[in-house]
């Protein structure tokens, strides 16, 4: 697969990513100043640097680029001094957490060389101690004015900024990825500046940069909330699987991927994407081992997209997953699309109904919920500041014994078992206030009520949903009937 045409400076990082030769003709009228600039947004400055610092072209910048290594390793130490007292902080009060990205994937494939940039520290807690955790930290740390009281909540996360030495500090309290939440349960210690701290084991960090990759590279709400994409991910995914794969348990791997709903094929074609920008031939071994399955090349890997153009021109590609955002929506059975106001289940065509009224969203499904039948639903709306929840609730109804268990977990995809302690531990009261279920002789109605959803979700705008039917034998589902648009985008009600 060849780039699209891009600009001299982004085919000079290319190629310096590659390590390939860079004292040639080719490159001999390039913008220096531009490869910095670019350097710096894709967040990889401080690997590259030196390297730069050993071609002639660059000797005429050289104070430029040791300064701007100066400003980001100091960033880097105050951002590793606030570290060490929310470590202290959290140790002291007993509190559950998870940190991860930032340092902790400087210290696991770089040995803390100050190689990796990062602005932030990502840190989950348990949802009975958010709150406490971030009083905790308003009380340590002077607050940033703009903030006063309270924190900035968008796309799954609450951003915490506080003042420490003059600058300001961003935590960021994970709060839509609370599927990896479960996971609390089996923590890693690693030990950094000193100190023990607590994150995931290997397996369970590579799914999470699997995921991230996944998210600031396809997922439009990603990309329109950062508008920026970063060639970081990439160079942490190949180098840590280079560092780890031996190390790899492939059942815990895959077992949390689907758990996540990440397909395999599509972490087939993350390692293809890895080859392809890294030249490494040798990593779609490691795919092949490690699914067990072929990988083929294809032009159509990412959507008519070429990998590095998807990095360098984000906006462009913003644009282009917008024309298909909240498109034409499809009811699915596996790969066969039928008409959209229809859903095809247990070989009879079906209606299928919905409507929004006075803040209650009816969904009608015929024939009725049956004994073993399982229902998901995506719940997806809009904050009151504007952004979209993606999604913002998580909805699994299964009939056994002519009685539904409600639950707030992600049910699996098709071709894997069901997780009934998931079930169980994803049970909260307040589910039963939010879905009543009228079962009645040939049509089963869902009534889910908006009224019911915190104060920050905007019920007078559109409100949307994707819903999956599964059939279960025993522990595994061996029929799996999806509503489901184009990009995962859910159907939008009025």
């Amino acid at each position: 697969m060849e780039e699209k045409i891009i600009k001299k400076e982004e085919k000079f990082i290319v190629s310096l990513i590659r390590n390939e030769n860079l004292e040639n003709d080719y490159f001999a009228d390039i913008d220096c100043q531009e490869v910095l600039r670019l350097l710096y947004n894709q967040k990889i400055f401080l690997r590259f640097y030196s390297k730069l610092l050993n071609i002639k072209k660059f000797l005429n910048i050289a104070n430029k680029i040791h300064s701007i290594k100066k400003y980001l390793l100091v960033k880097k130490n105050i951002y590793n001094e606030v570290f060490i007292e929310l470590i202290k902080l959290l140790e002291e009060n007993h509190i559950n957490y998870i940190l991860y990205k930032g340092i902790i994937l400087e210290k696991l494939i770089y040995y803390l060389h100050n190689i990796r940039q990062f602005d932030d520290i990502d840190i989950i807690i348990s949802n009975d101690e958010e709150e406490k955790f971030v009083d905790l930290v308003r009380n340590k740390f002077k607050k940033f004015k703009d903030i006063r009281n309270k924190t900035i909540e968008i796309c799954g996360e609450k951003k915490i900024l506080v003042i420490y030495k003059k600058q300001v500090i961003t935590i960021e309290l994970k709060t839509k990825f609370h599927l990896y939440k479960p996971l609390i349960k089996t923590i890693n210690q690693i030990e950094i500046l000193s100190n023990n701290v607590k994150t995931f084991n290997l397996n369970e960090t590579f799914c999470c940069l699997i995921i991230y990759y996944l998210e600031f590279t396809r997922n439009i709400e990603f990309l329109r909330n950062q508008k920026k994409i970063n060639l970081q991910y990439a160079i942490d995914l190949y180098l840590y699987i280079k560092k780890y794969f031996i190390y790899f348990d492939y059942h815990e791997i895959i077992f949390i991927l689907r758990y996540n709903n990440v397909s395999l094929k599509m972490v087939s074609k993350i390692f293809l994407e890895l080859s392809y920008i890294f030249n490494d031939k040798t990593i779609l071994l490691k795919c092949k081992k490690l699914l067990k399955n072929k990988i083929k090349d294809n032009d159509d890997l990412l959507d008519n997209l070429a990998i590095f153009d998807r990095f360098f021109n984000n906006l462009e590609l913003i644009k282009y997953f917008e024309k298909y955002y909240l498109g034409y929506f499809n009811f699915t059975k596996r790969n066969k699309v039928l008409p959209h106001h229809l859903v095809f289940y247990n070989n009879i065509i079906t209606d299928f109904k919905y409507i929004k009224k006075d803040n209650l969203l009816y969904i009608q499904i015929k024939p009725r919920m049956e004994e073993n039948m399982v229902i998901h639903l995506n719940i997806f709306g809009y904050r009151k500041t504007g952004e979209f929840i993606d999604p913002y609730i998580p909805i699994t109804l299964r009939m056994i014994n002519n009685n539904i268990i409600k639950s707030l977990f992600y049910a699996p995809t098709f071709n894997s078992l069901y997780d009934y302690e998931k079930e169980k531990e994803f049970y909260y009261g307040y589910i039963d206030e939010i879905v009543k279920i009228k079962n009645g002789l040939v049509e089963t109605t869902l009534i889910i009520d908006l009224n019911k959803f915190p104060h920050y979700l905007d019920i007078n705008r559109n409100i949307g949903f994707n819903m999956y039917l599964y059939k279960l034998k025993n522990n595994s589902i061996f029929k799996c009937f999806c509503i489901q648009p184009y990009y995962r985008k859910p159907l939008l009600i009025k």
